[in-house]
């Protein structure tokens, strides 16, 4: 084995690697307006620890609406403990990530088997190796990123500090009631 071949390993393996930096989530519904549009898909957790999850319908400085199976759901800001948004990653970049590290693989592949002594040093077409194996790395890293899905905490209210109280009504067509609730 050559002995040079471990390090470049070592640099191609850490080149291709990524980190994903989370954004921070914002503290109040008027900053959130440019992060989230009507239609998205969002789940609300309330001061009373439910979570309900719907489509964006309205947004405003003060409240929130969505549309939870035909239905309309409407919360003020100070009812909102936290709002999460499910999004996907972009296949490009995971498709250039996954081209690159095609590329480089092929430009392994092609030292690899570099022989100065043969009649024919170079047994593989470089070109042909790099454009399948980079083709190759797009497609993967492509489907990769398309499955990838998460839940981000775009809004979280800002914590107070000492005891807070909440009396909320509840009522809907057929029942009414009402909910307390303490924070600390």
């Amino acid at each position: 084995m050559r002995p040079w071949i471990p390090f470049v390993l070592g640099v191609v393996l850490s080149a291709t690697t990524s980190t994903a930096f989370a954004q921070s989530a914002v503290t109040s519904l008027d900053a959130l307006q440019g992060a989230v549009r009507a239609g998205d898909t969002v789940s609300v957790t309330d001061v009373t620890g439910r979570e309900v999850t719907g489509r964006l319908s309205v947004l405003s400085p003060t409240s929130l609406t969505i549309l939870v199976d035909d239905r309309v759901r409407e919360w003020r800001d100070v009812d909102i403990v936290t709002i999460r948004q499910r999004r996907s990653d972009s296949p490009a970049d995971g498709a250039a990530w996954g081209a690159v590290a095609g590329g480089v693989a092929a430009v392994l592949v092609i030292v690899l088997t570099y022989n100065k002594d043969a009649d024919d040093p170079v047994p593989v077409n470089p070109g042909l190796t790099v454009g399948l194996l980079a083709g190759a790395g797009a497609l993967i890293g492509a489907g990769i990123d398309a499955a990838q899905t998460e839940r981000r905490v775009v809004f979280q209210r800002q914590q107070t500090s000492g005891v807070s109280f909440r009396l909320g009504a509840a009522l809907t067509s057929t029942r009414a009631g009402m909910s307390l609730a303490i924070g600390f």
